[in-house]
């Protein structure tokens, strides 16, 4: 039926997501060639499928082309190139350049934190919190992030900080909370701090959750070692 088929992009991507969803990305690919017009929805379709297969080359020259066709990338499309673990710094760099020029990096949490999540990821602590300090939006997702990270480099001075900057927001506290800054408590000057947050931990009911349990009697078992 070619172009004439009724709301034909809709339907070209509910292919694109049939074909991607059963491991078929070619046969999805060869869909996505083949529309006659294309949008947002269906470039973020393929620069996702890409993404999850860490086929970076094809995801970024998809990026590149969608925005050469004059379509703006989106949350998504921010989001599942952030994730793909074959994204260079430099590439991270670009993207972050090109979302804080449209406005999409400080405009919700959601990019925001995808930005910070990679760069923690590539090691560069220093890009991560400038990002995080400089995001006039931030939610749990955001704050459990820079904790996590703070707390998986070993800076125990700032993943507590960081807590009681959560704990002073009034957003409530999660599980990976209390993982995150956990992680980090590796001497016996650590022992207070994770006094203070055992009885947060009993205080917000989690300590019938095995992760936090399980961190926090490894953690006050290696601080006490030290002792």
């Amino acid at each position: 039926m070619g172009s004439s088929l009724p709301q034909s992009a809709f339907f070209h991507k509910k292919l694109i997501s049939v074909y991607t969803s059963l491991g078929y990305i070619s046969v999805a690919r060869k869909v996505f060639d083949e529309m006659p017009h294309k949008n947002v929805v269906s470039y973020n379709t393929m620069i996702s499928t890409y993404s999850r297969d860490e086929n970076i080359e094809q995801a970024w020259s998809l990026f590149s082309e969608m925005r050469n066709y004059g379509f703006f990338p989106t949350q998504c499309t921010y989001g599942s190139l952030f994730s793909c673990n074959l994204l260079d710094v430099v590439q991270g760099l670009y993207m972050q350049a090109v979302a804080m020029k449209s406005g999409f990096l400080f405009a919700d949490a959601f990019v925001g934190t995808a930005s910070l999540g990679f760069f923690g990821w590539q090691g560069c602590i220093n890009e991560s919190f400038k990002v995080f300090d400089d995001m006039p939006f931030k939610n749990l997702v955001t704050y459990n992030a820079m904790i996590s990270l703070f707390g998986h480099e070993g800076f125990v001075h700032e993943c507590m900080l960081m807590f009681r900057e959560l704990l002073k927001s009034h957003i409530s506290l999660s599980e990976p909370s209390f993982v995150g800054v956990l992680s980090g408590f590796r001497s016996e000057d650590d022992l207070d701090s994770g006094e203070q947050l055992h009885g947060l931990v009993i205080k917000f009911g989690l300590l019938s959750k095995v992760s936090v349990a399980n961190l926090l009697l490894t953690c006050i078992g290696s601080v006490q070692a030290h002792i």
